[in-house]
């Protein structure tokens, strides 16, 4: 790379030298992956470059690489710092800002893609039928269960008159049989919640 590229640049400037439209470098600003000079008005082009690369996608193995010997570096650099007693120069808070908003883009960025296949896996679950949506249950549920009242509210009126003049057995035969028809209406009933007919 040339000395230029190592040099000062204003914003445009290194959208020119880079290849990159504005906007994408203003992108870049906003996430954290540009090394500015110290009043923040200029951009470190070779530094810059290299950020721009080290976080393009984190899911590489390089990336990571680089970034366990940037931090070793850092870990390193702190334990070779002079006593306490001395303030920190400007280049060790740039590195350890820069750390920071490296670890802290990646981990967003790790965040949204996990979130992401969380998602896909939850829309690809339901595409199976696996499963359903919570406000499309309850009405199914409380058409069940007032189909249960209904039934159990008509005992009297539809089983009582059948049952006069029988012996205990018959009875027990026609009671069953009401109770069944019950039970095979509700499982009607979630048979065509299955299917999708709700």
């Amino acid at each position: 790379m040339s000395d230029h590229a190592s040099a000062l640049m204003s914003f445009a400037e290194f959208a020119r030298h880079a290849g990159f439209k504005p906007s994408y470098v203003t992108q870049l600003k906003r996430e954290g992956r540009l090394v500015l000079s110290d009043d923040g008005k200029a951009v470190k082009a070779a530094e810059s470059l290299a950020r721009i690369q080290e976080t393009r996608d984190p899911s590489k193995a390089a990336v990571a690489a680089r970034h366990a010997a940037a931090r070793a570096s850092a870990a390193q650099a702190v334990a070779d710092a002079p006593p306490a007693s001395a303030p920190p120069s400007p280049e060790d808070d740039d590195l350890d800002a820069g750390l920071q908003v490296r670890h802290d883009y990646q981990a967003a960025r790790a965040k949204r893609e996990h979130l992401s296949a969380e998602t896909a896996e939850l829309e690809y679950r339901k595409l199976c039928g696996e499963l359903i949506e919570v406000s499309a249950l309850q009405p199914v549920l409380a058409g069940a269960a007032a189909t249960l009242c209904a039934s159990l509210d008509r005992i009297e009126h539809d089983i009582v008159p059948v049952l006069v003049g029988l012996d205990e057995e018959a009875m027990r035969l026609q009671v069953r049989e009401y109770i069944d028809q019950i039970r095979a209406d509700l499982a009607e009933g979630f048979a065509k919640m299955g299917r999708g007919e709700f």
